[in-house]
């Protein structure tokens, strides 16, 4: 049974509402002291928040990733707030640097660090935040489409790392947040054909708005042999596997996995954008008989975190379209949570966005 207890506790000077985690399923909303700033640090009012579906998967305890250290850490130093999808408005800091009180800011995972696992996250009035974290946003960007950038930059160096070339087949499977992230950076590389997968007529519509040429529901025709007859047998030069995790939240188990290794050609690059919630038994015989590289890309930096910015800015990159449900008020994340657990069930393909404030 999921616990989420609004609290109503003595209203402290210099107070902030937070969600934090006591255990597994057992988050509440509290009243805490907002943090104070320092050396290499900004403290910034939270503008809005999503929460990832991996992060859900962990405060559930359907993932394993991750969810040890979560619990080490509740049961060591107490509750935690999580939340990494952002974007705030930069309060106060201290150091000699680019960024000033008033700044719109969006974040991004740094030296394998993450906010709301590391460090207190951005469930929450006011975050602290490392400098080297954030990027300032541009001003025509709403608030609502911040906390998208941070899934959207971590999707710019798997692109990169697949090395899509003009003219390549490139097939996508999972047309959710990343799947439609990577398809729309697959079209800026001029990838000559862009297959989408899903098992979702609504997913598979927003990702032929944002750049698939072709789209093949996997719940009513086998993805793997509609793609080998597209390809004329041959297989697509890159695939990009963006829907593995629990089933319980929505995603495929690893049956993406599987599928995107039978649709690749000979010497094809696979690049794994997915987290899976429990081991999986893989054969590499699978992977050497067709000379597949299996990719593990690298997290994001700053750059690319500004070369998202600047491309959603420009209009190259829309993130509007994915963003079906927006929720007003820091109260509203179990909702957003149930939302983002399940899409399906809501219509949602991004997950639901909480504007906290204004």
């Amino acid at each position: 049974m999921v616990k989420f207890q609004l609290l109503r506790e003595r209203v402290i000077r210099q107070a902030m509402k937070a969600w934090r985690v006591y255990d597994i399923n057992d988050m509440r909303l509290e009243e805490v002291p907002i943090p104070e700033v320092r050396p290499g640090w900004l403290l910034a009012r939270v503008k809005a928040f999503q929460p990832s579906i991996t992060e859900i998967q962990r405060f559930r305890g359907i993932i394993q990733r991750g969810l040890a250290d979560m619990k080490e850490k509740i049961r060591t130093t107490g509750p935690i707030c999580m939340g990494h999808e952002l974007c705030a408005v930069v309060e106060a800091v201290v150091d000699d640097c680019d960024l000033q009180e008033g700044d719109r800011i969006a974040y991004f995972h740094h030296d394998y660090k993450v906010a709301g696992h590391h460090y207190p996250g951005c469930f929450a009035e006011y975050i602290l935040l490392p400098i080297n974290t954030v990027s300032k946003m541009d001003p025509v960007i709403p608030d609502i489409e911040g906390p998208a950038l941070q899934p959207f930059s971590a999707c710019v160096p798997y692109v990169k790392e697949a090395n899509v070339r003009i003219g390549e087949t490139v097939a996508i499977f999972g047309q959710g947040v990343m799947g439609t992230n990577i398809t729309q950076l697959c079209h800026l590389t001029g990838a000559g054909r862009i297959i989408g997968v899903d098992v979702r007529d609504e997913c598979l519509h927003v990702a032929r708005e944002l750049g698939a040429d072709i789209t093949i529901n996997a719940s009513q025709q086998d993805p793997v042999q509609a793609i080998l007859d597209l390809t004329g047998g041959k297989g697509a030069d890159v695939a990009f596997e963006c829907a593995s995790g629990s089933p319980d939240v929505g995603l495929s188990g690893s049956k993406t996995l599987f599928d995107a290794i039978g649709a690749m050609r000979q010497s094809g690059r696979l690049v794994e954008a997915a987290f899976f919630h429990d081991k999986v038994t893989l054969d590499p015989n699978l992977l050497r008989a067709k000379r597949i590289k299996y990719i593990f890309p690298d997290e994001a930096t700053g750059v690319d975190m500004e070369m998202g910015i600047q491309f959603v800015a420009q209009g190259k990159i829309r993130l509007k379209p994915s963003i079906t449900h927006v929720l007003h008020g820091i109260e509203k994340l179990p909702e957003a949570i149930d939302i983002t657990a399940n899409k399906a069930q809501h219509g949602a393909i991004n997950p639901a966005v909480v504007v906290v404030s204004t």
